[in-house]
């Protein structure tokens, strides 16, 4: 006799939540209306039906998971591009005395950016022995202001 298509997903049913094939086996002949099933069906079909169902449910987890890590680095990096857009906006409308502030605050956004993309070792060396006009000088060079 055939499985029906519910017999065949009520069995499918059993074999993801674990139960043995004697176990499904039981359950088919208690079932409304009971039905048949072997054990070698069970072992060929089912079990690697639903495993392949199994490993496709898991790469779409695995797929979500990555791509919303992604979007929250990426709204990370949105941020901080935000941030450094802003301080630059800056370095010409605040005291000099502040300047060295909004330059290594500056700095340290675009470092933050760059550790994010991975173009950056978390370990970072920076040199303070920089005068406050030479830092000045080369955010003027770089970014023309």
């Amino acid at each position: 006799m055939r499985l029906t298509n519910e017999q065949r997903l009520l069995i499918e049913e059993w074999v993801a939540a674990g139960k043995t094939n004697q176990q499904i086996i039981r359950l088919a002949a208690e079932h409304d209306p009971p039905f048949m099933v072997k054990s070698a069906n069970i072992s060929k079909t089912f079990r690697k039906t639903v495993e392949k169902k199994e490993a496709a449910v898991r790469d779409v987890q695995r797929t979500e998971a990555v791509e919303a890590g992604l979007s929250v680095k990426d709204e990370r990096i949105r941020m901080l591009e935000g941030t450094a857009k802003y301080l630059y906006g800056m370095v010409d409308r605040v005291p000099s005395d502040k300047v060295p502030g909004i330059v290594n605050a500056m700095r340290g956004c675009l470092d933050d950016i760059a550790k994010e993309l991975g173009q950056r070792s978390s370990k970072v060396d920076v040199n303070a022995n920089v005068r406050v006009k030479d830092i000045t000088a080369i955010v003027r060079k770089v970014y023309g202001k």
